[in-house]
């Protein structure tokens, strides 16, 4: 009976811990986004995006093409400076239809030990180069600080 109250009383902490978030500081899938768009006359959407997973940390670029043309996209990157240097080279030379969204990844980098000074968070950048149906460009580097 005891050994079952014991591991009883495990389950009930363990699934506490999941389901209040008390295992740390920067959960699976923290996501943080600073948005803006392409061009300010171009309805393209562009997040750049900080995610945390325990100590890790990356860089996500999110294009949403919310404009009435396609963009043919030249070059699309989700890079992460701090706390250690990542790039996500994606997709280049692809076209980007209306109503179409595509995603892009940094690797993962990791936090230093502690005792290390570093942001607690992630910084972030978007680099698209891209021109409209006219073919007049769409370009923009974007940061973005995702406090974790």
């Amino acid at each position: 009976m005891k050994k079952t109250m014991t591991g009883l009383m495990v389950a009930v902490v363990t699934v506490g811990t999941a389901i209040c978030g008390l295992a740390g500081p920067a959960q699976a899938s923290t996501t943080k986004c600073g948005q803006t768009n392409l061009r300010p006359d171009l309805n393209v959407v562009v997040l750049t995006c900080g995610e945390a997973e325990g100590n890790l940390r990356r860089a996500r670029t999110v294009l949403i093409n919310n404009s009435t043309q396609a963009i043919f996209i030249n070059q699309l990157q989700a890079l992460i400076s701090a706390p250690a240097y990542g790039t996500g080279n994606c997709r280049d030379f692809f076209s980007l239809a209306v109503g179409q969204t595509v995603h892009c990844l940094s690797p993962w980098v990791a936090m230093p030990p502690p005792g290390v000074p570093v942001p607690s968070g992630a910084l972030v950048f978007s680099l698209i180069r891209a021109v409209d149906g006219r073919q007049e460009p769409a370009n923009g580097i974007f940061n973005f600080f995702a406090p974790f």
